[in-house]
């Protein structure tokens, strides 16, 4: 599951403790926090779900970004504030995300062939994403991203 700047129900908060990671990896991509997203709700409901395997619930926040960022961009967007910096970041970020989920060997990061951690840890390092969940802590960013991901045999 990839969630693009998530806004939950009240009622999704607390379903949010039955989800179950063992079964399903979960990656939210949030943006800034603002009345679109109701100041970033979507951590109340990623701090219910119960811990799994390392790696397997990744949240992450694009810095400078507004809830509309993952949308076709559109001059009315911007004039109500819905459209941040950085779009291009989501377009990479869910790119890596998708090809990784439906297994698309070279589709991902606009045929970078980079892993989707290796992509949020560049972007990490560039100051674009901040990593606000990983999996373990003490683990480096990239072994804590990969942990549970398929691997991909092609790549050197």
């Amino acid at each position: 599951v990839v969630l693009l700047d998530g806004v939950p129900w009240r009622g999704t908060i607390e379903a949010a403790s039955a989800f179950d990671l063992a079964a399903t990896k979960l990656v939210s991509i949030r943006a800034e926090p603002s009345s679109w997203n109701m100041q970033g709700l979507i951590g109340d409901a990623l701090a219910r779900v119960p811990g799994g395997p390392p790696g397997r619930l990744i949240d992450l926040k694009v810095s400078g970004s507004r809830h509309g960022d993952p949308l076709q961009p559109d001059w009315k967007l911007r004039a109500v504030g819905l459209l941040g910096e950085h779009r291009e970041v989501w377009d990479r970020l869910l790119d890596a995300y998708l090809a990784e989920s439906l297994a698309l060997s070279g589709m991902n990061d606009g045929g970078q062939n980079s892993s989707p951690s290796e992509l949020v840890e560049e972007l990490s390092g560039q100051s674009f994403v901040e990593v606000l969940s990983a999996g373990q802590a003490r683990q480096s960013l990239v072994q804590a991203l990969n942990a549970g991901s398929p691997k991909n045999p092609d790549r050197k």
